[in-house]
């Protein structure tokens, strides 16, 4: 049977057409690069300069916290990134929208 012609001939074109597009994710250069560049001061640079560092207060708007939580994605962009590969880089994520939600319903509750 692996003599016929058109048996071979289906199972090397299977065979090369399988190799020839899954072959290049086995490679190293697809491995996703797991030195992260980001700092704990990057964020909370973006802390002070909201002034968030020591907490909410009263005169806060929602587009200052809607603005904190992009400036905050953007200083940890290089760890969200991967967030589709690392579950830890997935739940800073999560947790920074929390973080954003959590201050945009206090900022409803006393701003009635």
């Amino acid at each position: 049977m692996l003599t016929m012609p058109d048996v071979v001939y289906t199972y090397g074109f299977n065979l090369g057409y399988g190799f020839g597009f899954g072959g290049p994710y086995l490679l190293p250069t697809y491995l996703a690069d797991t030195a992260f560049t980001c700092t704990p001061v990057k964020f909370l640079n973006v802390l002070n300069k909201y002034g968030f560092s020591s907490g909410l207060n009263s005169q806060v708007k929602i587009d200052q916290i809607q603005n904190f939580g992009v400036d905050c994605k953007q200083a940890l962009h290089c760890l969200l990134q991967h967030s589709g590969g690392y579950s830890e880089a997935a739940e800073v994520e999560y947790l920074l929208e929390d973080l954003q939600e959590a201050a945009a319903q206090y900022i409803a509750l006393i701003n009635p």
